[in-house]
């Protein structure tokens, strides 16, 4: 956010570099920004000290997206004039743009010295804190924005953010609906209180929240997982897929989008489909291998594959003789081969139970006496 604060044309000493520096302005009033910048280097040219056309200038940089020329001006102007606040803030804007975040934040705290009633500085001068996770600090600066200027959108959309960061969720909700009602087209917010709405799973809430967002942007990667996930908690397994079929067609090999749509097709019982994704994971997430594997024989054992199933199992506790899940699905696909238990069948109900499975220990006391 950039509301330039201009000099108007001073009586200079060639009359010619004042009557570029007024063409300059007028040429920036036109958005020729291009224009303005070289009619202010020829005023500067002809008046090395002409400290406004610097000042000028450097707006005209901003727009132009130069924010090292735009900073260089910036400070040219302040060697000049230093106790001019929103000259200061102006710096601080330019040096946001270049990420200099802690340059920034001196910045804004330099025009605040000299003028404590710039909203502006303090909301963004919060922004540069929280970039550095200084939480209270940003939270502090947001408060006194919005004390200066109640109609800040952003300021309350970044505060709500800053308390989603403190686990104050409710609070933060309350922050984006306000900036919502002040501007109802602040889309950011909408999205952060659909986040806010996942955070406290109220997932009805949240889906509702961030298809309203979706059809504003509707190729927001993080937005479609998260409404996908959304789905996933409220058991709509055919519209979580197709969210992470969105995600893939615009992102191929996005693995949270292929693992997590594997993860619905087993949720959905649509065991034959889940078998590309699962084994996409075994063989791209070495971390997460033997996870994967252990589902992939879950799929085997549903569609009634239990050999594959049981060898599958038995490759797992092979590498990780700790994986309680292996132990119980390949107890229960010798079950499923042969409803009568067996040595093998009872050790590993025991393992699973010791290792602390839920369901082992019942089938353990049903068929292993």
């Amino acid at each position: 956010m950039h509301f330039p604060y201009f000099i108007f044309a001073q009586q200079a000493s060639d009359q010619t570099a004042s009557k570029l520096f007024n063409d300059a302005y007028q040429a920036y009033i036109q958005k020729d920004f291009t224009g303005a910048v070289h009619l202010y280097s020829q005023a500067i040219a002809l008046k090395s000290d002409y400290a406004e056309a610097y000042y000028n200038r450097g707006h005209a940089y901003f727009q132009l997206e130069n924010f090292t020329a735009s900073s260089q001006d910036y400070l040219e102007y302040l060697r000049y004039h230093p106790p001019h606040a929103n000259g200061w803030q102006s710096l601080g804007m330019a040096y946001m743009h270049l990420n200099l975040w802690s340059d920034a934040n001196s910045a804004f705290t330099q025009a605040l010295a000299i003028d404590p009633t710039l909203p502006l500085s303090y909301y963004n001068r919060g922004v540069t804190c929280m970039k550095s996770g200084q939480w209270q600090l940003a939270m502090q600066d947001f408060d006194q924005a919005i004390h200066l200027d109640p109609g800040l959108a952003e300021a309350y959309s970044n505060r709500g953010l800053v308390k989603a960061q403190l686990g104050d969720y409710r609070g933060a909700q309350v922050d984006q609906q306000l900036a919502r009602r002040i501007k109802p087209d602040h889309y950011v917010s909408l999205f952060n209180q659909a986040n806010n709405a996942l955070r406290l799973k109220d997932y009805a809430q949240a889906l509702i929240l961030y298809n309203q967002f979706l059809a504003v942007d509707p190729g927001h990667q993080t937005a479609l997982m998260n409404r996908a996930y959304c789905r996933l908690m409220l058991e709509d397994y055919a519209a979580a897929i197709s969210d992470y079929l969105l995600v893939l067609s615009d992102h191929p090999g996005y693995e949270p989008a292929i693992m997590n749509r594997g993860l619905a097709y087993l949720e959905a019982e649509r065991f034959p489909e889940a078998l590309p994704d699962i084994d996409w994971m075994i063989l791209h997430n070495p971390e997460q291998k033997l996870v994967f594997m252990v589902k992939k024989g879950y799929a085997y054992l549903k569609m009634g594959q239990f050999d594959e199933a049981i060898d599958l199992f038995s490759k797992v506790i092979h590498n990780d003789h700790e994986m309680r899940d292996a132990y119980y699905y390949r107890a229960y696909a010798r079950l499923s081969l042969l409803p009568e238990s067996s040595k093998e069948t009872c050790r590993d109900l025991k393992k699973a139970t010791e290792l602390g499975h839920p369901q082992a220990g019942t089938l353990l006391s049903k068929y292993c006496h």
